[in-house]
């Protein structure tokens, strides 16, 4: 399962604030003392679904495009 974990404002390096969605998987593990939620991976789109991936530096990157994006 995927949840929406957050959502943020970025400043492109073009000038223009996009909104940064991140998403989180979570997987349901059955064990002898009951049911527990554990996370998985996070990924991050723009709102039209533009795949972003994060950098080292903690800035962001649109993958299509190259684009950097900085949270503000």
């Amino acid at each position: 399962m995927e949840r929406e974990t957050a959502r943020f404002k970025a400043l492109g390096s073009d000038g223009v604030t996009y909104t940064i969605i991140e998403l989180q998987t979570f997987k349901q593990l059955s064990a002898f003392s009951g049911h527990r939620t554990a996370k998985g991976r996070l990924r991050y789109t723009t709102v039209e679904g533009r795949a972003v991936k994060q950098l080292d530096d903690g800035s962001f990157q649109i993958a299509e495009t190259g684009l950097i994006l900085n949270r503000v």
